[in-house]
């Protein structure tokens, strides 16, 4: 799979991230409430597309750079390979990193077992 990158609120920078395993999914977006009687009735809207993925290393550099553009908050665009073999470009709002182990790899600082999850931001 391509590398997967992410773009700075401007769309002027991007932070490319090395190849990882990822999934490309969806998540339902749907009302729920309670009857009188006690059935729970669901509402389906429509889902959003759901990235989920997994490096092995990434440079702590790349981390560093990574987190303060998350802090901006809202959406990002990320550009990404769909299951199809062809690069999307979307917008996302994307987890700060879950970081696991931080170790010197060749002389360089990486962390390991990095994880990002990212929620799309339209409804389809």
């Amino acid at each position: 799979m391509a590398n997967i990158q992410i773009f700075d609120k401007i769309n002027d920078n991007w932070i490319t991230l090395p190849r990882a395993f990822y999934s490309v999914g969806s998540e339902e977006v749907a009302n729920m409430i309670q009857m009188a009687s006690g059935k729970l009735v669901k509402d389906v809207k429509g889902y959003r597309k759901s990235l989920s993925a997994q490096f092995s290393y990434i440079p702590a550099e790349t981390v560093r750079d990574l987190s303060a553009t998350l802090r901006l908050g809202g959406f990002h665009q990320v550009m990404y390979e769909d299951l199809d073999g062809n690069i999307q470009t979307e917008s996302f709002t994307i987890s700060q990193p879950q970081l696991t182990v931080f170790k010197y790899v060749g002389g360089v600082a990486m962390w390991a077992e990095l994880a990002l999850e990212m929620t799309g931001q339209e409804v389809f």
